[in-house]
């Protein structure tokens, strides 16, 4: 099931950088119960954090950043779940992410698109099922370090309402890069708000 904006998009999981939600929005229809055959305490009450990762063709990078992703997770000692969304991938990206939903249904939900739609649709169907109180974006890629989210929860709990990474060394093309400068200075103007590197973690 999926909501009227992302008509394309199905779950997985059938429930439904760091920011704080204002309020707790509703579950989307569909998806606010355990999976069937599911004990109901295998899914958490409340969730702190809500980790958003599109995934576009990340086949070689998906097993390392589960393999890096969850024990950090694991280590806050704090309620989490984890959201994917498969932005019509061409490769076995999506097989990936349901045996990882198998192996950690608890923490790990996955949205399938029938298509690619784009990092930004991606990233607003996962923000649209988000339980957490903090949401932390991560790239499947591996530019954004799993291991710098405690960095970030850091700055959250000392008051700030939303706190950003800046890659040291991007990986992504010339072309790719004059346009986030462009739409960085455009985004300034427009709302006055300076942010080094928009699209970090």
């Amino acid at each position: 099931a999926g909501l009227p904006q992302h008509p394309h998009a199905a779950t997985v999981s059938p429930d439904g950088g760091g920011r704080r939600r204002p309020r707790r929005r509703r579950a989307a229809p569909g998806l606010a119960g355990p999976p069937p055959g599911m004990n109901p305490s295998a899914v958490p009450a409340a969730v702190a954090l809500s980790i958003v990762i599109p995934v576009y063709n990340e086949e070689a990078n998906l097993p390392v950043l589960f393999a890096r992703l969850y024990p950090v997770l694991d280590g806050l000692g704090r309620p989490y779940e984890v959201i994917f969304t498969n932005d019509g991938s061409a490769d076995r990206s999506f097989p990936l992410l349901r045996d990882q939903h198998a192996a950690r249904p608890d923490v790990t939900r996955v949205i399938d698109f029938n298509a690619n739609y784009g990092q930004h649709m991606a990233i607003m169907a996962a923000f649209e099922r988000v339980r957490g109180e903090v949401i932390v974006t991560l790239d499947a890629d591996l530019q954004n370090p799993p291991e710098e989210i405690p960095k970030l929860l850091e700055r959250l709990d000392a008051g700030h309402d939303y706190v950003g990474g800046v890659r040291r060394e991007r990986e992504d093309s010339w072309w790719r890069r004059a346009a986030s400068r462009a739409m960085n200075r455009l985004r300034e103007r427009l709302t006055r708000i300076r942010m080094t590197d928009q699209g970090c973690m």
